[in-house]
């Protein structure tokens, strides 16, 4: 039995939930990686590679039994399903039980039983903050309570290494002069109301944007969507801070400009809840709060964790 044949086995138990496919080949290639950078010996690697692919394959039952993917609900369904895809693939009983046991553990932190078991956990985690969308506090709690091994803490280190992290000085003047200067594109001919907004993204680039007017205003863009728009077609998808800046056409920025309430929907379609969103009239002159302070218990379709 081949690690390609348990992965083509999940895919097609999962008959085209997407989500699911990618959540467990995401998990899986942590699984692995972490796993060879700590020295897992080969038979522990295999085991745990194949529960990684399998960790949730009790979701789809646990949901039409329980109406929930609850963690305890994946524990109990998992182990029996994994059994029977294994069984038919030859896999060794040694392995089978391993495996089983690993799902039906891989949402118990109390009590860690082996290297593998840790890393499952750690792999699914790391998954687990970027789908989710954890905060930075909580990603620093998780961290402290459950990351134990020495590559598991330097990748989590390594992919959320701004995550909630105020910019600097300099950043933010940037951001704050970029957001000026968009404002000075604004088409506002009727409301006479000019916006500047300035997106930072995870990579460091900046995109402007500002808000622009039809006569029928339904059509009407504000600067915080136009950046986002421009951004995402860019293929961005990963934000650390916007700068808005706003106020009477031709006339300096005197007053503070919160974003309307479609575009604090639009962050959070994209934004993380602790994506910092800054209000300036100058460099000298700015507040910063967090997504999650403007808009709290937020709208959104995407699962969490």
């Amino acid at each position: 039995m081949k690690i390609s044949d348990v992965v083509e086995a999940m895919i097609r138990y999962e008959d085209g939930n997407i989500h699911n496919v990618n959540h467990a080949m995401k998990v899986y290639a942590y699984a692995q990686t972490i796993g060879e950078a700590q020295g897992l010996p080969a038979n522990e690697q295999e085991t745990l590679e194949i529960a990684a692919v399998l960790h949730d394959i009790g979701i789809k039952k646990s949901v039409l039994k329980y109406g929930s993917s609850a963690g305890n609900y994946q524990e109990l369904e998992g182990p029996p399903i994994a059994r029977a895809i294994l069984q038919l693939l030859g896999a060794d009983n040694e392995i089978i039980e391993r495996v089983c046991w690993l799902i039906a553990h891989h949402h118990t932190y109390h009590t860690i039983d082996g290297l593998d078991h840790q890393i499952l956990i750690e792999a699914d985690f790391l998954v687990n903050m970027d789908e989710g969308r954890m905060q930075s506090e909580e990603i620093a709690r998780v961290r402290e309570r459950i990351f134990r091994t020495k590559t598991g803490k330097k990748l989590l280190d390594q992919m959320f290494p701004n995550r909630g992290k105020k910019l600097s000085e300099t950043e933010r003047r940037l951001l704050i002069k970029e957001a000026l200067s968009a404002r000075e594109k604004a088409y506002t001919p009727y409301s006479h109301f000019a916006v500047g907004a300035a997106l930072l993204t995870n990579t460091g680039r900046i995109f402007r944007g500002c808000n622009i007017e039809s006569a029928s205003y339904s059509p009407t863009n504000c600067a915080e969507r136009t950046a986002f728009f421009k951004a995402v077609s860019k293929g961005e998808r990963e934000f650390r801070a916007i700068a808005i800046t706003g106020g009477p056409a031709g006339k300096p920025v005197e007053q503070l400009c919160p974003p309307c309430g479609v575009c604090r929907q639009v962050m959070r379609e994209f934004c993380a809840p602790d994506f910092l969103v800054y209000f300036a009239a100058s460099a000298e002159q700015w507040q910063c709060f967090t997504l999650e302070k403007l808009l709290p218990h937020s709208f959104s379709l995407r699962e969490e964790p």
